[in-house]
């Protein structure tokens, strides 16, 4: 009888929802609240289904399912870098005893860190707005030329892509880059390439600016369908492919089902969010490709950024860049546009790192820094 009693008590929870009635069962992501500090995180509900096939049971594991419910050490060393959402904890309610049945939503669940600017998606259009892939006649007013159309500031994209690349590089490599310009560190020669399976606006994450940069940190979230593939390279099979996401960030092959879901797939999509905060709408793929590159032509970006993305929105897999050489390619073109007038009054972390600031006229201008320089020869 005691036993029963054991068993039949109530788990008591070490987060709960910061706002109960703004969530729904099938959310993308959970404000939560920690009990004990009252901290606040965000929640990711972890799936319960593998992604490894009857035919190659070890070839691909959910990333999720792999771990649990020990996931705490190895998949945060994984997922350590700074340009991924931090994993801070794991909810793994089932494997415990006692009754669960109070749990709902947070029973299963993946904790990091609080992304407190929110998402991309916040930023650009309602994709529930957009036509059905299918009226061509309503997506070819849509990409019809327009200099009025939605874009979002060039700054911005060259934030996003430089940084969501390094994620990637991470992922797909085990290579991080380093603050120093060309210097990379491999993480280990046994590295298993991860593919996240949804780089879109609603997976890339903001944290709020500070000390006089123009935009805070941007991190890749969303790891609840990733898979660790089995060997470098390693692609997910035409039958495997992310469940529930949109046409909009899948490439062309992984449409017409004739190529696996790769690491060239996510560079795709990652190329395909830069083109929609560019232009207001995902590529048009029921166009001619240049034509519809040519989008991104009505608003004066620079033709580094316009280059660097039709790249990646290459129809052929095989054509489009990898992580690593997407890496000097973006330093190369960021250099070029922070040339521009465009970019008067912009600051991002390495000017703060390298003590300059925004005068009150909206230019740069060099701060003092504590360290070198403080002190003048004979000073002491």
């Amino acid at each position: 009888m005691a036993a029963n009693n054991v068993h039949s008590t109530p788990i008591q929870p070490k987060y709960v929802l910061r706002n109960p009635l703004v969530v729904g069962e099938n959310t993308k992501s959970i404000q939560l609240i920690r009990i004990k500090d009252n901290e606040s995180f965000l929640g990711l509900p972890i799936p319960d289904k593998k992604v490894s096939s009857d035919k190659n049971p070890e070839w691909k594991i959910s990333l999720a399912s792999a771990f649990l419910p020990t996931a705490g050490v190895p998949l945060s060393r994984i997922l350590n870098h700074p340009n991924i959402v931090g994993l801070v904890d794991i909810i793994h309610t089932d494997s415990l005893a006692g009754s669960t049945k109070r749990a709902g939503i947070i029973a299963n669940i993946a904790v990091y860190e609080d992304m407190n600017q929110g998402s991309l998606d916040l930023l650009l259009p309602n994709p529930e707005d957009y036509p059905k892939f299918t009226d061509v006649a309503a997506w070819r007013a849509l990409a019809t030329p327009n200099p009025n159309r939605f874009s979002l500031p060039e700054s911005l994209c060259w934030h996003v892509l430089s940084n969501i690349n390094k994620a990637l590089l991470w992922l797909h490599t085990g290579v991080k880059q380093t603050d120093t310009k060309d210097d990379w560190q491999k993480h280990d020669d046994d590295w298993q390439p991860i593919l996240i399976r949804d780089v879109s606006p609603k997976q890339i994450w903001f944290k709020r600016t500070g000390g006089g940069a123009t935009y805070g940190q941007c991190k890749l979230g969303g790891f609840g369908k990733a898979v660790v593939t089995g060997f470098p390279g390693g692609n997910m099979a035409k039958s495997e492919k992310k469940e529930g996401l949109s046409w909009f960030f899948q490439p062309p092959d992984q449409l017409a089902g004739t190529e696996t879901w790769g690491s060239a797939s996510e560079i795709w999509a990652l190329g395909a969010t830069v083109f929609t905060m560019m232009t207001g709408i995902p590529p048009p793929q029921q166009f001619e490709y240049q034509w519809a590159m040519s989008r991104m032509s009505d608003k004066p970006y620079t033709s580094g950024l316009k280059n660097l993305v039709a790249g990646m929105l290459k129809t052929r897999s095989s054509e489009r860049p990898t992580t690593a050489q997407l890496v000097g390619r973006i330093e190369q073109g960021w250099e070029e546009w922070r040339a521009t007038d465009d970019a008067i009054g912009y600051v991002d972390w390495k000017d703060r790192s390298r003590g300059r600031e925004v005068n009150l006229k909206g230019e740069v201008e060099e701060k003092p820094r504590l360290g070198w320089g403080i002190i003048e020869a004979g000073g002491i």
